[in-house]
This record gives structure tokens, C-alpha cells and sequence, in this order.
């Protein structure tokens, strides 16, 4: 909470009564151009009704909540994924992914052998802040996928000086509560049957 990225989400530095933190405008402005349907421009925020319209933004909400933890279609095809995110990303919820991926563990036998969730101490969303966020997923991906090398861990390096050298790691299957966590939703995935890799993410992926 104390990355420079956070402020600027969450709160902005607006001197006046209008505000300007991302969220606000951002979302002020995805919410009737994006999220409804049937597509609503001049829908104003203070206009939603979280009795009636709620049940409009479930159309895309289907394509992005990708929150399924049964991956055993993807693991039978010879899929890899790499989940990764920032401790210190304001926008969304590090507990949230957590939660997730123990739940994949529990609902997908050997989950680990195709899914690797990786937490990035002080890294904001998608990259930035004080961060080790200076890492490749992509190539520890291929590795994965074509020579059988899991990433674990995988490599990081600060860009700010001085350059210090960590890791990240997978959650443990001992620690119920990681010391440093980090909401996923930057996923890079191999899928061996479709032959071809695809990096997505539900917002955006940096590049490493």
C-alpha cells in the first residue's frame, strides 16, 4: 500500500471535488462503454442500480471472471500456465488469487504439474513500484512446455539501484498464509494440443 501506484488508483491527487483516481475514471468510464449490455454510453455511474442492474454486466463478466478451478480439459491437452502478480497491485485482490489457486490445488488432481501462481513483492499492477518485477514468465514458460522444465522458482531482478538479485516462488503446499502475496489475472499459457502459445491477461500483460 505504500507503492506510488496505489495513490494513483485508489485515491489520485485531485485538489479540487473532481476527483481523478483511476478507478473512478476508469471505471466511470468502462461501465456503460464496456460492462453493460445492451451498451449503454450516456449511462452516468450514479445511475446504476445494484437492485436491477447488476444482472446486465453478467454477459461480460462471463469472459472476464475466469475463475473456474477445474483445468483438467486444459492439463489432458498438455497446457502449462504461468499466473503471476504484484503483492502491492491495487486494483486487484492478492488474497483473492490466493484463494483461487488452493482451491485449484484441491479441485484439479496434479494441479501443480500445469499451473504455477507466482507472487512479486512490491510490484503494482502489472508491473512497477519497488519491485523485483524485472523477469522473464514467457521464456519460463516455453521451458516448461517444450523441455519439461517447471519454473521454480523463477528468477527476478530489481531495475532500480541497486540491483538486487531475489526469486519468486509458488506458493508452498505447507504455508496456509504466504508471508508475501500478491489478482492474477496476468496468465500466460502453453496449450500443447492447440500447438501454439498464447499470452493473455484480463486486463494486460507488460512485457517482461
Amino acid at each position: 500500500m505504500n507503492q506510488a501506484d496505489w495513490r494513483a488508483w485508489k485515491l489520485g491527487d485531485s485538489q479540487t471535488a473532481q476527483p481523478n483516481a483511476r478507478n473512478i475514471t476508469l471505471g466511470a468510464a468502462s461501465l456503460p462503454s464496456y460492462f453493460m449490455t445492451l451498451y449503454q454510453p450516456q449511462l452516468s455511474t450514479f445511475d446504476f442500480n445494484f437492485d436491477r442492474d447488476v444482472a446486465k454486466t453478467n454477459q461480460i463478466g462471463a469472459l472476464n471472471d475466469a475463475t473456474s478451478t477445474d483445468l483438467s480439459t486444459f492439463q489432458a491437452r498438455g497446457g502449462k500456465m504461468i499466473v503471476f502478480e504484484g503483492v502491492s497491485d491495487p486494483v486487484f485482490s492478492a488474497v483473492d488469487l490466493r484463494d483461487w489457486y488452493k482451491q485449484l490445488l484441491a479441485d484439479t488432481r496434479n494441479a501443480r504439474d500445469t499451473v504455477r501462481l507466482f507472487n512479486v513483492p512490491g510490484m503494482t499492477h502489472c508491473g512497477g513500484g519497488s519491485a523485483l518485477d524485472n523477469f522473464d514468465p514467457l521464456t519460463a514458460l516455453e521451458q516448461w512446455h517444450d523441455s519439461g522444465k517447471a519454473p521454480n522458482p523463477c528468477g527476478q531482478q530489481a531495475k532500480p539501484s541497486p540491483p538486487n538479485r531475489n526469486r519468486c516462488a509458488p506458493i508452498p503446499k505447507w504455508q496456509p498464509t504466504p508471508t508475501a502475496m500478491s489478482t492474477k489475472r496476468k496468465v500466460l499459457c502453453a496449450d500443447k494440443g492447440a500447438n501454439r502459445f498464447q499470452a493473455a491477461s484480463m486486463r494486460f500483460v507488460k512485457a517482461a
